[in-house]
């Protein structure tokens, strides 16, 4: 039998109403759940399998993670993701021999955003200094999206470099790590298809940075330097030269098929997140699902027939069932 509960949610202090006329509806920004205009427990309302522990980032920005079959529910909503795959092993592990350090050495116990200490600061210490992951096997033709998650060390601008084994080839993406804004991006030689590049400040001072690509051949190489500013191939400066002593933050590396995802963090072997596969077992078999997503956007999808395996978007703040 379910509990029910004709009192309405507050939130500090105020009443939180329900949108008229629903009959079923989730609130997954503020966990709480109606059906037949009543409100129910949120456990029970949906159910949620996936074959893995993924990710999923909270409203201050930072990540928590949430192991297999675990609904990954925030104050921003529930993550629903299809499945992934990291192709850059030990993407978060600098140490490792498949990094090429040139010119820089690394500091362990930095402060990730999950609020562990697993990220690691990368100093340079050569006008030539550089960090880069050699060949990562890819699909030659395919799109992919490469996203490393870096915080500001002591200087602005950081490149992000996408190419053959000599960068001869190659992709050049400029970022501000102070006002968490793109640069340049172009395309050096030929081959590498530049789509494009964003950046996303998360929690304690990181930023996703994203190169999406066509990668022309079955490996692709990446590399991260320091700028001078941006379109610049010289490294910064803080007094002692280009590249001497100019640092920043490093926690993971992800290269995947299509857009941007959550963070996945692999060992010495490309690392999977299964698909979120989500269902409603209070929801009517008839009518229309109408969701909200976290950009503001929405979605109505048939309640007459299975739901889709993903939405246009993969946080949803709310979603209700109409006539």
């Amino acid at each position: 039998m379910l509990a029910i509960s004709m009192q309405p949610l507050q939130i500090g202090g105020q009443n939180l109403a329900w949108p008229h006329n629903n009959g079923f509806a989730i609130d997954f920004e503020n966990q709480r759940a109606l059906r037949n205009s009543l409100n129910v427990p949120l456990t029970g309302s949906f159910a949620l399998t996936r074959a893995s522990a993924k990710y999923a980032r909270r409203g201050n920005g930072t990540f928590e993670q949430f192991g297999t079959d675990i609904a990954a529910l925030t104050d921003l909503g529930l993550s629903l993701e299809p499945a992934a795959t990291n192709h850059c092993t030990w993407s978060a592990d600098l140490e490792q021999s498949v990094w090429h350090k040139t010119a820089v050495t690394l500091t362990t116990g930095i402060v990730d955003p999950v609020g562990g200490a697993s990220a690691i600061r990368v100093t340079e210490g050569a006008a030539h200094a550089s960090l880069s992951r050699i060949a990562i096997a890819v699909t030659a033709g395919s799109t992919y999206t490469l996203t490393r998650i870096v915080r500001r060390g002591n200087c602005d601008w950081i490149r992000l470099i996408v190419g053959d084994s000599a960068f001869a080839n190659a992709i050049l993406a400029w970022f501000n790590l102070v006002d968490f804004t793109t640069g340049s991006m172009i395309n050096a030689g030929a081959g590498y298809g530049a789509i494009s590049r964003s950046i996303k400040p998360i929690g304690l001072g990181y930023a996703l940075l994203s190169v999406t690509f066509a990668a022309p051949a079955g490996s692709v190489n990446v590399g991260i330097t320091t700028a001078l500013a941006d379109g610049t191939i010289t490294r910064a400066s803080i007094g002692a030269g280009a590249g001497i002593g100019t640092c920043y933050e490093h926690w993971n590396t992800q290269l995947e098929t299509g857009d941007a995802s959550s963070p996945i963090i692999s060992a010495a072997t490309p690392a999977d997140r299964a698909a979120d596969s989500l269902t409603l077992p209070l929801a009517p078999s008839i009518g229309t699902l109408a969701l909200s997503f976290d950009d503001g956007t929405s979605q109505t999808v048939s309640l007459a027939t299975a739901l889709p395996a993903a939405f246009d978007r993969t946080l949803i703040r709310n979603l209700a069932a109409t006539a």
